[in-house]
């Protein structure tokens, strides 16, 4: 295509007898980055004449047709429904002058340029959604591969970058820990840009924040030279390279009425700024990459499910039939033990018979360990999954559980009622309150299993915006004190709530605070 709009420049420098002629496509900004040329560029005169590339620049901000004389100089704009698409520059006509019929000539061949120009943008388009399709494609093909999560975050990240032709791309997610923290997940990026994995940036105030929280794209320049501010007076250490990143695209994740986290995509200084265009195409992408998270995660919880089914039909098996007939044998032999004359061979029968004792209390212990991953009686973690999954019907949705540390070994019993108490009551409060789409609850220990904290997270009004004439907080804040705990909350209005609920375990072990001996 660009050999025809050569061939109709190199008409009009004949028709015109001009010495020099120049074609512009325009680029971000309206300047042309695209150029065609026929014939040699006069030198600049005496009166320091700008370059054809200015001249260029000139009518296509302009949108108006410049002839002059002395030297010689005619261009007119190429422009589609009041756009600008390019311009056209003649210089040098060795008649001394452009004429009437020159601009006539010209405005002809501008005509045949734009139908090129709009036909080459099409093309371009069709090129870049095409990259687009491709790497939602590929992004889907691997997780029907079965990759894990973590392996799609990688994946999503990488095909996002190739696509968008940037030099970084990432996924950031919510802290759960604080509600105004977002942090990058996944970076890919060259190898001195690494380093910003893990990093956590202030959600209000920053293009990837802002899209997380407005669940809309946001197009930003000097996106690089930002985030090296927003972290000045944060002991992170941030890779130099960063200041280098200007244009950036930060899309949600979104799967229905709930943010996941964002995308964001960045190129270099002095690469071609990102267009409305490349937002659109990345917003497309990010939306099909949040259904895919989503479908990795209900993939992997569904295989997870299938698991603790199988795990439970093999205990009750192993119950039902595997014990009940070892029993019946064990009692056919006893009583025939009972009738054998030898005392050998009833001494012997009598052993047999202790051997499958032996043997069911190991099936029984077998049994309770494969229970203990998923009985709602005996594990912590299932306990509390099932308490939270009680609360979809009346949040509309279900809320994200999350557990670190050795919590059945090293929460003790008397708490536990305790513990179920408290995350009844925080999720009861944000149903009440919150008129919020997601909620985050996380239960740890740590390392030394000496203290137990539990965090409630939403995305909801704030406490600041609630009523709170009720009796939910002060009830969390007493629950806290009677085992030599805290409670404390942290909310902004209209960016949700923390909860946090912290007690102190080597204590409430021993029996040494208030309310724990009775």
């Amino acid at each position: 295509m660009l050999e025809a709009l050569r061939r109709s420049l190199e008409s009009a420098v004949r028709a015109t007898n001009a010495t020099f002629g120049v074609a512009g496509i325009v680029g971000p900004h309206r300047r042309p980055t695209t150029f065609v040329t026929v014939g040699h560029e006069p030198e600049p005169g005496p009166g320091g004449e700008p370059a054809a590339t200015e001249l260029l620049e000139e009518v296509i901000n302009t949108g108006r047709i410049i002839r002059r004389q002395h030297p010689g100089v005619l261009g007119i704009p190429i422009s589609a429904d009041g756009e600008p698409l390019g311009a056209i520059c003649l210089l040098d006509n060795h008649r001394g002058e452009f004429t009437e019929q020159d601009e006539h000539v010209l405005a002809g061949l501008a005509h045949l340029a734009q139908a090129v120009i709009e036909h080459l943008h099409r093309l371009e388009q069709t090129k870049q959604r095409q990259q687009w399709l491709a790497a939602s494609n590929a992004v889907t093909t691997a997780l029907l591969a079965g990759e894990d999560q973590s392996l799609t975050l990688r994946h999503i990240a990488q095909h996002a970058r190739r696509a968008a032709d940037a030099a970084a791309a990432a996924i950031a997610r919510p802290d759960p820990s604080d509600i105004g923290i977002i942090r990058f997940q996944v970076v890919d990026a060259e190898e001195d840009m690494r380093a910003l994995n893990g990093l956590a940036i202030p959600a209000s105030g920053t293009a990837t924040g802002e899209a997380f929280l407005t669940k809309a794209p946001v197009a930003v320049r000097g996106y690089g030279s930002h985030i090296m501010t927003q972290n000045a007076d944060r002991q992170t250490v941030v890779p130099a390279v960063l200041k280098d990143l200007d244009s950036a695209i930060a899309a949600p994740l979104i799967v229905g009425h709930v943010c996941l986290g964002a995308l964001t995509v960045a190129r270099f200084d002095g690469a071609p700024p990102f267009t409305d265009e490349d937002v659109q195409l990345v917003e497309s992408f990010a939306h099909h990459a949040a259904l895919v998270m989503e479908f990795g995660r209900i993939t992997e919880e569904s295989y997870r499910l299938a698991v603790l089914e199988d795990r439970h039909r093999i205990a009750r098996d192993l119950h039902d039939v595997v014990i009940q007939r070892l029993y019946a044998s064990g009692l056919r032999l006893y009583a025939l033990s009972a009738d054998i004359t030898d005392t050998a061979v009833a001494d012997r029968a009598n052993q047999l018979v202790d051997e499958i004792d032996l043997t069911i209390d190991s099936i029984r212990a077998s049994i309770f360990a494969l229970e203990d991953d998923g009985s709602e009686s005996t594990s912590l973690r299932s306990q509390i999954r099932h308490l939270a999954s009680g609360f979809t019907d009346v949040l509309g949705f279900e809320p994200w559980v999350n557990f670190e540390g050795p919590l059945d070994a090293a929460v003790p019993d008397q708490v536990r009622p305790e513990l179920h108490g408290v995350v009844r009551e925080a999720l009861s409060n944000v149903a009440r309150h919150a008129s919020a789409s997601s909620v985050y609850v996380g239960l740890t220990v740590d390392g030394y299993g000496r203290e137990l904290t539990l965090t409630v997270v939403d995305n909801g009004v704030g406490v600041q915006s609630r009523r709170l004439g009720g009796r939910g907080l002060p009830n969390l804040e007493a629950r806290a004190a009677r085992w030599g705990g805290e409670f404390t909350t942290n909310s902004e209005a209209g960016h949700g709530t923390s909860l946090t609920w912290r007690i102190p375990l080597a204590m409430a072990t021993a029996g040494e605070l208030q309310g724990a001996t009775s």
